[in-house]
């Protein structure tokens, strides 16, 4: 099963790792929220990292077109103790990985090329479906005169 073989991996790879040069979470998500995929140092709520990452993303991908700009293929983001490293895989799936601050960014990305090369379903693109959707994304709306293919974000529940 694919959602095994990302946790097989990233447990392979980090769980044995120092904390300060390995990510605490690995997650491997549809840009909806849905799991594909995750493995944590510590015991952590899947469904929270894995929406709440979508969100965030999301979020910062709509700041990014609003002001006409493209957004990019990975995207760093620093915040307080912790390094967040989003790398899309294909057009609705990432891999997400959290790391210490301690971590440098290039550290990070070594680590998903390293993950992208064990897990060679991540290379060739995911299949894997997830279930239900828990963000709806298929609105269009317009803003500032140019078409848009989604709402921002809009949780349900």
């Amino acid at each position: 099963m694919f959602p095994s073989e990302i946790a097989d991996a990233a447990r392979s790879a980090f769980a044995q790792s120092p904390a300060r040069d390995s990510p605490d979470a690995v997650l491997l998500l549809k840009r909806n929220g849905d799991s594909l995929g995750s493995w944590t140092r510590t015991p952590a709520s899947e469904e929270v990292l894995t929406v709440m990452a979508a969100v965030v993303l999301g979020s910062i991908e709509t700041i990014i077109e609003t002001l006409g700009g493209a957004c990019p293929e990975d995207l760093t983001i620093e915040a307080r103790a912790h390094r967040l490293l989003f790398k899309k895989l294909e057009p609705q799936t990432v891999l997400v990985m959290i790391g210490p601050k301690t971590q440098q960014v290039r550290a990070l990305r070594r680590q998903a090329e390293q993950l992208l090369k064990q897990v060679p379903a991540l290379r060739a693109g995911i299949t894997a479906s997830a279930e239900p959707s828990k963000i709806d994304r298929t609105q269009k709306t317009k803003r500032r005169g140019r078409p848009r293919e989604h709402e921002p974000l809009l949780i349900s529940r």
